[in-house]
């Protein structure tokens, strides 16, 4: 499945390509943070959203937010800056029902 998406091209000829130490860390998010499977399309989503303006975010690059977070978003991505910020994540809660 992920050889089949190898790069995200833009209109304008740059790449979404998400460096290795970045994918690493979005991983290890998944494996050591939430304790759960990796996404199968993992990859691919980062690449999307790598080519759709936005910054996969890595170790500690969340401070550069700033502001108030929800704490119940994990963030994996920016875009903007300063006052007129994005935040692409993951909203984590438990399942409705369980303890």
């Amino acid at each position: 499945d992920s050889a089949v998406l190898q790069e995200v091209s833009l209109d304008t000829g740059e790449t979404a390509d998400v460096s290795a130490e970045k994918m690493d860390f979005a991983k290890g998010l998944f494996k050591n943070l939430l304790d759960v499977r990796l996404p199968k399309k993992l990859e691919v989503f980062l690449k999307v959203m790598q080519g759709s303006g936005y910054d996969v975010l890595g170790k500690d690059e969340w401070r550069s937010i700033g502001g108030d977070l929800q704490p119940m978003l994990l963030p994996l991505a920016r875009k903007g800056s300063d006052d007129d910020i994005e935040v692409m994540g993951l909203l984590v809660r438990k399942p409705n029902g369980s303890a």
